[in-house]
């Protein structure tokens, strides 16, 4: 618990960065055609790479785990460089075709873009493109350190790459070069290889060229990651769809789109993302081991954990959208309609925070037990879900249908998931998690109560900012003391965690 809870605090850290570089971004281009065409850059990579690099990295770690465990740490290492190898010569590959061809690409995804806009993305994309090279080795060294128990650097990794963004923001802007925002980024995601390739080196990494298409555990670990590879490119979908839709919006809707999105991604990832990062090699090598009643159990205190961090954080997005929005992003060339868009699609994006969330975690489990077709389907059909419903939404409710399909789709494919691991490995002790929804929603819809009633209040007499400070503060307080009521379990053992490392620093004091 004690590591679960620094790496917590880290991770909040890195992303404050990270939340500090789309501020930026912001402040000095708000929600217009060169943020459009930014974001739009951004996204290219991610759709042409990620699906095989998120494939690759998600099925490294139990691979990795079976290599050390069955052939020694010697191998383990190889197997390492074998795999860098192979990805880089395969992003080498992408990056020629995703250059060559950037004009049809950039089409494809914004639909709505001509004249100097589609130009501008056109020159973003192929710049940002050469980050592939870059990511592909760090992502593989980070899940080498998290089997290695070091979770600290893959925490922090992300305060390199957003320094780096936000000076290329910076400069763009004040050297009229939108040019420089491309380039920048590239230049972050080298950053990021600065700082991890030497903490993997004092875990007993060693580079070597190896390249050895014939080796077993390499083609066991495409076999594995072929379904994610699908998976998550089906998920990509997701992004093209709602990218074009958006792109037929109002001028500022994919900006919009995306600041809301960072702001649940921003929660998403400093809670879901870094606790599964911490348990996917642990679940890796209770799988190996076929030690499952530590395996469902890891599940059980994870979900738990997650839903009554998430819960509250959802109650205040929904009650004050608007509010959040302008606190953070409300600067600038960030005007009063950037604003109202932006908090439009943060409550649609809001309303699936949690299965977002808890989605991470079940497949997390799923790839941990060598089974990646299951989350792939699952990933199939909420892409099918979301297509629909965004079509169907985005007429009555413009940007907020696109966020509020996202949601929808989210979910229902995390409850499929929930009855498909309960299936595969029986019961996970869901009536605890039921009580700890009911007590999270009980406490978290009197949170959101005192938040309304106190904001309505303190507006009257103060600034909004300090009203709004207060009534989080107070809301927070009631939450925290209601859930001690109510006995949850998770929040007493955080408590004890928390107490005994007090009693330690005293102790050495």
């Amino acid at each position: 618990m004690r590591t679960t809870i620094t790496v917590i605090l880290l991770t909040i850290l890195a992303k404050l960065f990270g939340f500090a570089r789309n501020i930026v971004l912001s402040y000095f281009f708000g929600a217009s055609a060169v943020s459009d065409a930014y974001l739009v850059a951004l996204s290219i990579p991610e759709v042409l790479y990620d699906f095989i690099i998120i494939g690759i990295s998600t099925s490294f770690i139990p691979i990795f785990s079976q290599v050390r465990l069955r052939e020694g740490d010697n191998e383990a290492i190889k197997f390492t460089n074998n795999v860098i190898n192979h990805v880089l010569l395969f992003t080498l590959g992408l990056f020629y075709v995703g250059y060559t061809f950037a004009n049809q690409i950039v089409q494809i995804f914004a639909t709505g873009f001509y004249g100097e806009r589609l130009n501008l993305t056109i020159e973003l994309t192929q710049l940002v493109l050469l980050s592939m090279f870059f990511t592909s080795v760090v992502t593989i060294l980070n899940g080498y350190l998290q089997q290695k128990r070091n979770f600290i650097i893959p925490a922090l990794v992300g305060i390199p790459l957003n320094l780096s963004i936000i000076v290329g923001i910076i400069l763009a802007y004040y050297f009229d070069q939108p040019l420089l925002l491309g380039a920048s980024y590239s230049v972050a995601t080298l950053s990021q290889l600065f700082f991890v390739l030497p903490a993997a080196y004092k875990n007993d990494f060693k580079y070597r060229f190896t390249l050895d298409t014939k080796n077993p555990y390499l083609f066991q670990l495409v076999k594995v990651a072929l379904p994610v590879m699908i998976g998550t490119s089906v998920n990509q979908i997701n992004v093209l769809v709602n990218r074009t839709i958006s792109s037929q919006l109002a001028v500022g809707s994919i900006s919009a789109l995306n600041y809301s999105y960072q702001l649940v991604f921003f929660v998403q990832s400093v809670f879901a993302l870094s606790v599964s990062s911490m348990i996917f090699p642990i679940m890796s090598d209770y799988a190996v081991q076929e030690d499952f009643v530590s395996f469902k159990k890891i599940i059980s205190k994870t979900v738990n954990l997650i839903y009554l961090i998430i819960f509250p954080i959802t109650v205040g997005a929904i009650i004050f959208p608007e509010q959040v929005v302008d606190l953070l992003f409300g600067r600038g060339n960030f005007d009063g309609d950037a604003i109202r868009l932006t908090a439009y699609a943060l409550i649609g994006y809001a309303v699936g925070m949690i299965a977002n969330a808890l989605r991470e975690v079940l497949s997390r489990s799923f790839y941990a037990l060598g089974d990646s077709k299951t989350p792939m389907k699952n990933a199939m059909f909420g892409v099918v879900i979301n297509v629909v419903s965004a079509i169907l939404l985005s007429r009555t409710f413009g940007i907020m249908g696109l966020s509020l399909a996202s949601s929808l789709a989210s979910i229902v494919t995390t409850i499929l998931l929930f009855i498909e691991i309960r299936r595969k490995v029986g019961q996970l002790n869901l009536r605890l998690f039921a009580l700890t929804v009911f007590k999270s929603s009980v406490a978290g819809i009197i949170m959101g109560i005192v938040c309304l009633v106190a904001y309505q209040y303190l507006v009257m007499i103060t600034l909004p900012i300090i009203a709004l400070a207060v009534s989080i503060v107070l809301g927070a307080v009631t939450y925290f003391v209601l859930l001690i009521l109510l006995r949850e379990q998770e929040i007493l053992e955080v408590l004890s965690t928390i107490t005994s490392s007090i009693k330690q620093i005293i102790k050495r004091s």
